[in-house]
């Protein structure tokens, strides 16, 4: 199950072709991953995974997925933190095996800076 970030906020002030150019690079096949354990603790990193798009920069960060690789029980946290208001919400998705996006878990609101974490199990 390959899981795909959908941000639904639009920010303007961007350099559209960067923004173009990282929306290319994102759906491409992944090459590797960070791997971590269940308490989130990184055991390599791949310098390619939680970049942020170009119009988020200074507004979202992302922390690696754990566990990762999941291990079949349980659930996959992605913890993010949002350091301005945003307006809008942030969904995180998944392709399942029929080729279906699922969306897996939803924060609406994001008007308030802080961490938040997605939450889901990947099995589902």
């Amino acid at each position: 199950m390959q899981a795909a970030l959908l941000l639904l906020l639009i920010l303007t002030g961007c350099d559209n072709r960067q923004q173009e150019d990282f929306l290319s690079a994102a759906f491409r096949p992944p090459e590797g991953f960070t791997r971590t354990d269940e308490n989130g603790q990184v055991l390599s990193e791949d310098p390619d995974d939680w970049r942020v798009a170009p119009a988020f920069r200074g507004y979202l960060r992302f922390d690696p997925a754990y566990p990762n690789p999941y291990t079949g029980s349980g659930e996959v946290r992605v913890p993010f933190h949002v350091f301005s208001s945003l307006s809008g919400s942030l969904s995180i998705w998944a392709e399942d095996v029929e080729g279906r996006m699922r969306l897996l878990d939803e924060h609406p609101s994001l008007s308030q800076p802080g961490t938040y974490v997605f939450i889901f199990d990947p099995s589902s």
